[in-house]
């Protein structure tokens, strides 16, 4: 694979993105990545007790930072959850850093009151902070995984090496990658070449047209990442109160054809065959 240089338009800095691993993940055959952060971890400097009884980033003072929800099987199916899931955390991290923060940072050394009394983001900032929305087609063509699996921290490590990944108005979600035979996947062109990380299209006169890569385009990163495995409920919620929601990886047969009730994670055994993100909690997880 060779990557060409591009200009960096807009790049946000020093956000940090976890995943919480309750089993094995989502593929297999990846090799295992150490964590890499050096900021503390918000559970190290949060007492369980000064946790709320609820919290969610979808309701502070009545205003929601989390951008809008996905799917990841249309146009057709694609196994890519552990794209949407980590792509959809990290951009709710950075509405939470741009509208909430106001910084551009979500390291917080202290708790937060998340409460009504919070200072409304004003016009201006609002009117410089739009809700960013990330290419998972781009890490389905450029990434390491497909649409039948993949890993959200190898994800993170591969935007962190990189130095990028684009906004979704570079390179439109179509559901496929190159071993994918699914629908109209085995006519898609899924390969990282310039086209397929940013293009626009364009239409002549007598009815021809073509499309072209954009080589100066907007567009975020990350400057550290790690994982939480079989943690405790405060320290998850401590982390999502303090930098925004999480990746979870789930067993997710029993909800299938879920009716209500709680589930028993013990009759469907550990093995993760679903990737979602945390944004709420402690009692109470909305995933």
């Amino acid at each position: 694979m060779q990557w060409s240089k591009f200009d960096q338009v807009q790049v946000v800095l020093l956000l940090s993105v976890f995943a919480v691993i309750f089993a094995q993940d989502i593929t297999q055959d990846l090799p295992s990545i150490p964590d890499d952060y050096k900021y503390p971890l918000p559970f190290t400097y949060i007492n369980a007790s000064d946790l709320p009884d609820s919290f969610s980033w979808n309701d502070v003072g009545g205003k929601s930072y989390l951008t809008h929800m996905l799917n990841q099987h249309i146009p057709q199916y694609c196994g890519s959850c552990w794209a949407h899931s980590s792509m959809s955390s990290l951009a709710d991290r950075i509405k939470i850093s741009q509208q909430y923060y106001k910084h551009g940072s979500n390291f917080v050394g202290h708790v937060n009151d998340h409460s009504e009394t919070e200072e409304e983001p004003t016009t201006s900032t609002a009117s410089v902070t739009p809700e960013i929305n990330l290419s998972i087609q781009f890490l389905l063509n450029c990434g390491p995984g497909s649409c039948h699996g993949g890993s959200a921290i190898h994800a993170y490590d591969f935007i962190k090496k990189i130095g990028y990944i684009p906004y979704d108005t570079c390179q439109s979600y179509v559901a496929c990658s190159d071993e994918s035979n699914e629908g109209f996947c085995p006519f898609a062109d899924t390969s990282c070449s310039s086209e397929n990380i940013c293009k626009t299209c364009s239409r002549n006169r007598d009815g021809t047209g073509h499309c072209q890569a954009i080589t100066s385009f907007p567009n975020a990163t990350i400057s550290e990442y790690g994982q939480y495995e079989h943690e405790s409920v405060d320290v998850i919620m401590a982390e999502i109160m303090v930098r925004g929601p999480v990746k979870a990886s789930i067993n997710g047969t029993a909800i299938v054809n879920y009716k209500g009730g709680i589930i028993s994670n013990k009759k469907y055994g550990k093995f993760c065959i679903h990737s979602l993100q945390k944004v709420d909690g402690p009692a109470l997880y909305i995933l």
